[in-house]
């Protein structure tokens, strides 16, 4: 008796690629998934901290402009000695030492004035020619300033009138290379005769010469060896006692 054959098999099926409609969703690999996450907390701290950060300072800034120190004095000021317009030093700045409180300046200051420059020889040179001091100019011009009272004292209530400064400076002149005088044509006091207007001379010349002391001439840019500068001083009266 025959055999027979032997039933055949159905080809296999390949098995499926899970591209289909119905295959299932794959998660993400989870290196990606914990990366996600991570930087979504990150952006989450940040907030977080600006916030706080934001929130401290709306506290902060209200209370320190609270509670900061405040002056309550007012600022103090002190009457100045000024010079006269046009003067090249501007307002003097020098404190009047009786602290008057007109408004009037107790002096005022013309511009300085070279009177003469020279050379040893018989040369002579212009005084328009001549060039300026500066230093000694100013030096001169602050030294007068603090002189600004020194009439002050000098007969019943005091004088006022003009005082020509004249500083005689020697580049070649070792000993006293500064010399201060006031002529007797630069002297023009009200309510003075005689001996007290030499005292009232002597005593400003002695303040301004004090405050000459200072000044130098070691390098002090010069085209000649020897000036003469001037400035002349106008004292203002004080007021009669019992006057406003």
């Amino acid at each position: 008796m025959a055999e027979s054959p032997p039933a055949q098999q159905p080809p296999s099926q390949p098995p499926s690629s899970g591209t289909g409609a119905n295959a299932p969703s794959r998660p993400p690999p989870s290196g990606k998934l914990d990366l996600m996450l991570g930087g979504v907390d990150r952006v989450a701290r940040l907030q977080t901290i600006a916030a706080v950060v934001l929130g401290l300072a709306l506290i902060a800034i209200p209370l320190y402009l609270w509670r900061r120190p405040r002056s309550e004095s007012p600022p103090v000021t002190s009457a100045v000695v000024g010079s006269a317009p046009g003067s090249p030093f501007g307002d003097g700045g020098v404190p009047d030492a009786a602290g008057s409180a007109s408004a009037e300046p107790s002096v005022s200051l013309s511009d300085a004035k070279v009177l003469e420059c020279h050379d040893t020889g018989s040369k002579r040179t212009r005084p328009e020619d001549c060039d300026h001091l500066a230093a000694v100019e100013k030096g001169l011009a602050t030294a007068i300033g603090a002189s600004a009272t020194c009439l002050g004292g000098t007969g019943p209530g005091g004088v006022g009138g003009t005082l020509t400064y004249v500083v005689d400076a020697s580049f070649l002149r070792k000993h006293r290379p500064l010399e201060l005088s006031i002529p007797r044509d630069g002297r023009s006091l009200k309510g003075l005769h005689g001996t007290q207007i030499g005292q009232a001379v002597s005593g400003c010349a002695a303040i301004v010469k004090k405050g000459m002391e200072s000044v130098a001439l070691d390098g002090v840019p010069h085209a000649h060896a020897r000036y003469k500068v001037a400035i002349t001083a106008t004292y203002a009266a004080p007021p009669a006692s019992g006057t406003q």
